[in-house]
């Protein structure tokens, strides 16, 4: 995740406000607003955008989910988050979030699709409004954050290696390159699944000492949906 806004910083596990919360992540904790607290009430910032990444380029998440932390004055600063699509098209927010005085709650979105019930990775942006300031700040109530989280629907490819004969081909070894790799064996059937596959454009690969496949690999592109292919076979 991209984390950008307006005056912020990270917090560490000593963060104290409000007193009675601890961060329950480890090093991706964020609360907006002014850097300086000596500064005047309203200084800084008070809006987050979040967008997401793989692989040196950008990407779209299935899910987003954070801490609100001490939103007790929703009349003086309202504290949300928003996601939008690829267009920057709003799809959906939590609405006012409040809380009681030093409480905190989490709050989340996932998005499915209507049909198949499973999550689906749409969102690009969330914009977090953060109260109207920094939280230290006695006349400027607000909001921090705690363990932003985001996940990406996944899905599986699947597929069959064969011999020359078109007999079942046991015991080849499948990799599934991409921004990472994944990897099986076939069954006594021929076939290979890879299961937790996030979409993407990923190079898939049979390998057997001693034995050349054709194709030798297959460029697949995951999208939205489970993705099976066409069998490999030995030359």
């Amino acid at each position: 995740m991209v984390i950008t806004g307006e005056g912020g910083q990270f917090v560490s596990r000593a963060f104290g406000l409000p007193a009675d919360f601890r961060p329950v992540s480890k090093y991706n904790m964020y609360a907006p607003g002014p850097i300086d607290l000596t500064g005047p009430d309203g200084s800084g910032g008070n809006e987050t955008n979040v967008t997401f990444g793989s692989g040196g380029g950008s990407t779209l998440a299935a899910g987003f989910g954070c801490y609100f932390i001490d939103a007790d004055w929703p009349g003086i600063g309202p504290a949300s988050f928003t996601v939008f699509d690829a267009t920057d098209a709003a799809l959906g927010g939590t609405g006012v979030v409040v809380t009681a005085n030093g409480a905190n709650s989490f709050r989340g979105l996932v998005a499915v699709d209507s049909v198949t019930n499973k999550p689906i990775p749409v969102f690009a942006r969330v914009h977090i409004v953060n109260g109207d300031g920094w939280l230290g700040n006695d006349n400027n109530e607000g909001v921090a954050l705690d363990s932003f989280m985001a996940g990406t629907a996944t899905y599986s490819v699947s597929g069959k290696v064969l011999h020359r004969s078109g007999s079942p081909f046991k015991g080849v070894r499948v990799s599934l390159k991409g921004t990472f790799t994944l990897k099986t064996t076939t069954s006594a059937s021929g076939r290979f699944t890879i299961p937790n596959v996030p979409a993407g454009t990923y190079v898939v690969t049979p390998t057997k000492k001693g034995v050349a496949f054709k194709p030798a690999k297959v460029t697949v592109h995951v999208v939205a949906h489970t993705l099976k292919i066409a069998a490999f076979r030995e030359r």
